[in-house]
């Protein structure tokens, strides 16, 4: 089934999260057993040692950089964004990520880029 969990520690999160995806759940660390075909939305949190088959993580910062993306992406990330994207970016990014796709904003692009 493909959910979208975000995992955040902070007392307050965005509102917009849940008017991207009302049915996501919100809570406070990575759950153990992930579904396959689940997005682990990770909110200032890195996905680590955390790499289940069939799982796709996004960083969300927020105060996102490009040092910051590309630590994300070593570390196994499939997305990289501001926390405070709007509801409709947040799709687009899920769509991208659901098409085994790989999401970073303009700046980090470029720099992906440039150093290849």
């Amino acid at each position: 089934m493909d959910k979208n969990i975000f995992v955040s520690t902070s007392k307050m999160h965005p509102m917009r999260w849940q008017i991207a995806f009302p049915q996501a759940e919100i809570l406070k660390s990575v759950p153990v057993n992930l579904p396959v075909g689940s997005i682990v939305w990770l909110h200032n949190l890195r996905p680590g040692g955390i790499r289940p088959a069939g799982v796709r993580f996004v960083v969300m910062d927020d105060e996102p950089g490009d040092d910051k993306g590309m630590e994300a992406l070593a570390q196994g990330a499939s997305g990289y964004c501001n926390a405070h994207a709007t509801p409709e970016l947040f799709h687009t990014i899920e769509s991208v990520i659901r098409s085994n796709g790989l999401w970073v904003g303009e700046s980090l692009l470029n720099r992906l880029v440039d150093g290849i």
